[in-house]
């Protein structure tokens, strides 16, 4: 178990965090090349990445909070402070299928056929992140 890679006066690099992004990256390029041979918009694909990121910290986030909120209660500058880790993934999950779910609407895709098109780069992005996790010693 290796939690950190790097550290250079205050800044910190854990290898949880670098997997994640490389589990993000290599996902977003796989869909990538899906929605160009789909003739899907890759703007439009990168943007609904984007939204799900998004959305899928705040629901983590917010779901961890939610569990224990009589601690946050008494807490609340912690709520922010992400850095410090506390996510739930089925909070991110819910909310990140909510946003996709309205952002495909409002697009006017297919949601079925954008779904067949990102779960393989969901599956991989979140494989790799499990690396994160393994490293971190989770």
């Amino acid at each position: 178990m290796h939690p950190v890679i790097l550290k250079l006066g205050p800044i910190t690099i854990y290898s949880y965090g670098v997997w994640i992004v490389i589990g993000l990256l290599l996902g977003l390029t796989l869909a990538l090349r899906a929605a160009k041979q789909e003739r899907i918009s890759q703007q439009v694909l990168f943007d609904l990445v984007f939204w799900l990121l998004i959305s899928g910290i705040l629901g983590a986030r917010f779901l961890y909070v939610a569990f224990d909120f009589p601690y946050f209660k008494s807490r609340p500058l912690e709520v922010i402070q992400i850095w410090k880790g506390g996510f739930v993934f089925y909070g991110g999950l819910l909310f990140s299928l909510l946003a996709g779910f309205f952002y495909i609407q409002r697009h006017r895709l297919n949601f079925w056929k954008v779904a067949d098109l990102i779960a393989p780069s969901l599956a991989l992005g979140e494989g790799i992140g499990r690396f994160g996790c393994f490293s971190a010693g989770c």
